[in-house]
């Protein structure tokens, strides 16, 4: 069987692409049930044994467009990372996702250079194609950086 944290994520990518067709109102739809599969209540504490359950929440938030609860839930992801060498990165390449899709692009930009020099970190295709990265398409230091991250 699938676990589900699996199925969750898979519920993100779902509610995703919705959303980057246009389908703004099935996103919203399928966004709030991760938030609730998640955090059936606001004092619902996350697990922190599911790994990407806390990322996957921030994520959430960001797509139904609640900056607040989508920063507070993506820096207490890197938090509860912060001496976890392996799941760390990812905590702070979703921070950086999430501060991309609520209109922190100083912040979310700030954060690439290094994200990129990690290993399982960031690529430069990523940021060239995933669409969570639309939002800084338009910012020149963006292009700027995708730019000289290209260069050998």
């Amino acid at each position: 069987p699938i676990a589900q944290s699996n199925l969750i994520q898979l519920a993100l990518s779902l509610a995703q692409a919705q959303s980057w067709a246009g389908h703004e109102d099935d996103a919203r739809r399928t966004f709030t049930r991760i938030v609730r599969s998640i955090k059936p209540t606001d004092d619902a504490r996350v697990p922190i044994t599911e790994v990407e359950l806390p990322g996957v929440l921030a994520l959430a938030y960001a797509g139904l467009g609640d900056k607040a609860k989508a920063l507070e839930a993506a820096r207490a992801n890197v938090e509860a990372y912060r001496d976890d060498a392996v799941d760390l990165v990812g905590a702070q390449v979703i921070l950086a996702q999430v501060q991309a899709q609520t209109g922190e692009r100083v912040a979310a930009i700030a954060a690439l250079p290094e994200l990129l020099k990690v290993p399982a970190g960031l690529t430069v295709a990523e940021l060239r194609y995933d669409p969570v990265w639309d939002p800084l398409r338009n910012d020149a230091a963006f292009r700027k950086l995708i730019g000289e991250a290209a260069q050998p």
